[in-house]
């Protein structure tokens, strides 16, 4: 009997391993956390990179283990689980010296390399002693106590220019009263690189877009890309794909074409335009009938080689404070006016940063091109096709006194203390980030952080994978499914 009886086992326990590793994988519960101290080894969590930007594990009198971000930025992978989870909920343990702002952004689009970022700590704001009323996950910081209710002020906006906002999204549309449509093309013959995003405006006219590009072929790879448009509520109205030219060698021998959208009846607002692409698509020249062309957060002015017989000067302008510049070509080093002041671009591989000193629009010159330009704010090629329909948005640099804002809206919230540490957490949504196979890639966002002589250690991560709970019937309907052979 008992050799039957451990017959039976035998027999049994490689469906009793399977039916165990198959409920790990379900995850009935609906929540699969893992966490990693700095230092450990873990399969779902990978080491922050790149080692230059970091530190040594180091160890404190208590024994917590950590590692310091030294420069910016800094990333780390998240292999993900085979269940179809929603959501990711990225907690991480810190502390931070002289750095006002952190942030964790997981990668959204790989193209343009934009991470969507959250906020983990804003020192500024943690100090601010203004009244403070809040709805939900939305605080309203005003400096005097002017309304009783984020509702209340939602519903009757003060003027944009006055409202700082962290993190959020004001969804009241954005109107201009007296605009009036012109019907008549400008064209920008100003080449950029890769991906950009410009803003325009639309009331009673049609949307009308002609870009030229050109695939340069100079890495290895496909170069698909696509012209999206958004509407102000996030949409996606319209796309315009372009495939790639069947070349995928990095032999430099380019191709050409030319897209054209012309499309009727939108309603009014603000629309925001992706050109989307990898760094050997080049728009080479844009022309459009509408009015505004804003360009968010980056140019990078492309270099002529293979398009003109010599490098051509651009002119901008822009009303972003804080800016950084870069050139990949050691013949295009050379020095970029910008307001009153000029900044010397003159290596190439490295990044050089610059505080305008002049206030609002500033005039900006390169003679050259073939440079990389992101700031805190908006770019235009005219200066009468420059629009800023945003409120302020606050940042790592931003004086909120000089600004001269009486309200901020937010959805952070100061982290949790514990001993030696910050605890702050941001959640994602799965479906919305880049996947390489099986896994995700994160950011840890500390801007400006050698300028401001600080450090950020980081002592643990810990990663929550999300979905709904599941029921009896959910799970035996997994298992019929996952069954080899069915049940």
């Amino acid at each position: 009997m008992t050799k039957r009886i451990i017959q039976l086992l035998i027999i049994l326990l490689p469906f009793v391993i399977f039916i165990c590793l198959l409920w790990i994988d379900l995850c009935p519960s609906g929540v699969k956390e893992v966490s990693i101290e700095v230092g450990e080894s873990n399969p779902y969590v990978y080491s922050i990179l790149p080692d230059e930007r970091v530190s040594e594990v180091q160890y404190l009198e208590g024994g917590d283990a950590f590692v310091t971000i030294e420069d910016e930025p800094t990333y780390f992978s998240v292999t993900l689980p085979h269940a179809d989870f929603e959501q990711m909920e990225v907690e991480l343990e810190f502390d931070s010296y002289l750095q006002p702002v952190v942030e964790i952004g997981g990668l959204a689009d790989i193209y343009s390399e934009s991470y969507d970022l959250k906020p983990l700590l804003n020192t500024e704001l943690d100090q601010l002693s203004w009244l403070e009323v809040s709805e939900g996950e939305t605080r309203l910081l005003q400096r005097e106590h002017n309304f009783s209710s984020v509702s209340e002020f939602l519903g009757d906006l003060p003027s944009r220019d006055s409202i700082g906002v962290y993190h959020y999204d004001l969804e009241e549309p954005y109107r201009l009263s007296n605009y009036q449509a012109t019907n008549s093309e400008q064209t920008i013959n100003v080449s950029l690189r890769g991906y950009h995003k410009y803003l325009t405006y639309i009331k009673d006219e049609d949307f009308y877009l002609k870009v030229d590009y050109m695939d340069m072929n100079r890495t290895t790879g496909a170069d698909d890309a696509v012209i999206r448009i958004r509407d102000e509520a996030d949409k996606v109205v319209f796309e315009y794909f372009i495939e790639d030219d069947n070349n995928e060698q990095e032999n430099q021998v380019d191709s050409e074409g030319t897209a054209i959208i012309d499309q009727p009846g939108w309603l009014e607002g603000v629309y925001s335009i992706e050109l989307s692409g990898t760094s050997d698509m080049f728009w080479r020249s844009i022309s459009t009938t509408q009015q505004y062309m804003t360009f968010t957060s980056k140019i990078y002015i492309a270099d002529d080689v293979g398009y003109l017989s010599s490098p051509r000067a651009t002119v901008f302008y822009t009303d972003a404070k804080h800016l950084t510049f870069e050139t990949t070509h050691a013949d295009s080093v050379q020095s970029v006016k910008l307001g009153s002041q000029w900044i010397g671009v003159s290596q190439s591989h490295e990044k050089y940063t610059h505080t305008v000193e002049d206030s609002g629009l500033v005039y900006g010159y390169s003679s050259l091109g073939d440079v990389k330009i992101t700031g805190d704010g908006k770019f235009a090629f005219t200066s009468g096709m420059f629009f800023n329909p945003d409120a302020v948005a606050l940042n790592a640099y931003s004086d909120i006194e000089a600004l001269g804002i009486d309200y901020i809206l937010t959805t952070y919230n100061e982290p949790e203390q514990s001993r030696q540490w910050s605890t702050a957490s941001a959640t994602f949504d799965v479906d919305i980030l880049e996947k390489f196979e099986n896994s995700t890639k994160f950011t840890i966002s500390t801007p400006g952080l050698i300028e401001f002589g600080g450090s950020v250690d980081i002592h643990s991560i810990t990663i929550r994978f999300l979905k709904d709970q599941m029921t009896w019937r959910d799970i035996i309907s997994a298992i019929r499914n996952l069954m080899p052979f069915g049940i």
